[in-house]
């Protein structure tokens, strides 16, 4: 997944720190397995694997831009962990699990309701 850097929040094309949590939604999904052991729940397009213990998965990752799109001038995000501020806008068998972004973490908001963090904690 690919996100185009909003530009009316972003307008140097730099990310910003939350000064205080921010709850989004994490869309996983669940790959089945005929070993119940091997069933587990994954982020729908890299297919990362998000284990649950106690209840949360804490994720983290480096923000890694993509350039610029030539035609409009704005800045692709190509890494880090994707997650939604509005509704899913795509069918791809998904569950939505509420999350947080936590105080201080550097985020990229996106043009389709969707955020690049570098943590993110997701709650089961």
């Amino acid at each position: 997944m690919c996100l185009i850097v909003d530009k009316i929040q972003h307008p140097n094309n730099l990310p910003i720190v939350l000064d205080r949590d921010l709850y989004v939604t994490k869309y996983l999904r669940y790959n089945y397995s005929r070993n119940p052991f091997k069933s587990k729940w994954v982020t729908p397009f890299q297919m990362k694997s998000v284990r649950f213990i106690f209840g949360r998965a804490i994720l983290k990752a480096k923000i890694k831009e993509g350039g610029f799109i030539d035609d409009i001038h704005c800045l692709k995000i190509h890494k880090g962990i994707h997650s939604m501020t509005g509704p899913w806008k795509y069918s791809h068998f998904v569950t939505p699990f509420r999350a947080k972004i936590p105080k201080g973490t550097k985020v990229y908001y996106g043009t389709d309701d969707d955020i690049v963090s570098e943590k993110l904690i997701i709650y089961k």
